[in-house]
This record gives structure tokens, C-alpha cells and sequence, in this order.
């Protein structure tokens, strides 16, 4: 029932750190979900990060709204983008710089 109206989704809102659960070396985030209707809603949650602006993790999948970052570099920069996809396709991304929302790296 949805033929010819699919489309990507739209992009995920709210995303946050959660600092309350952050360490020196990991950082806790959560977003609302896309959001899901029959036609267009995300099925999962792409991410990258880079740490200092030389380092980069791709392709991380999630089908959560919130994800737990481990590994990172104490003192370091940190750039996460995420982006809702479906069958269709992705959307546009969200960047969260050092825990605030940019629309660059």
C-alpha cells in the first residue's frame, strides 16, 4: 500500500552525548528515532566518527537510538555523524562536534 510513495527517511533529531554515562575514553549517545511510518521511517542507523581529524571508524550499524562509543583517545576531538536509512535510501546526516550539534566537521 505504500507503492510509489516511498522515499528515504527523513534525518534522525536529538542527537545528544548523554554525559552522565561518558568516560575519558568513551562517549554515550542517543537520538530520537526517525520518524517511522509505514512508508518512509529508518529500518537502521548508520555512524562514523574521527578522532582529531585524523583518525576515522565507518560503517557502524545500530538499529538502536543510542550507541556507546569505547576506544577513544582521552583529551581528543571527536566528530559523529549519523544518518537514518531504509530500504530506499539514507538521509541527510547530523553531525555532533565535541558533544554539540554542527552542520561540518
Amino acid at each position: 500500500f505504500c507503492l510509489g510513495k516511498e522515499k528515504a527517511p527523513d534525518e534522525p533529531t536529538g542527537l545528544r552525548e548523554v554525559t552522565e554515562q561518558a568516560t575519558t575514553t568513551s562517549v554515550y549517545i542517543e537520538w530520537d528515532e526517525s520518524p517511522p511510518t509505514t512508508c518512509d521511517g529508518a529500518t537502521w542507523y548508520e555512524m562514523s566518527y574521527t578522532i582529531d581529524k585524523t583518525f576515522s571508524v565507518t560503517n557502524i550499524t545500530t538499529y538502536k537510538t543510542h550507541y556507546n562509543l569505547t576506544g577513544l583517545m582521552e583529551d581528543a576531538t571527536y566528530c559523529i555523524t549519523l544518518v537514518a536509512v531504509n530500504a530506499v535510501g539514507k538521509s541527510q546526516s547530523v553531525i555532533l562536534f565535541n558533544g554539540e550539534k554542527h552542520t561540518a566537521c
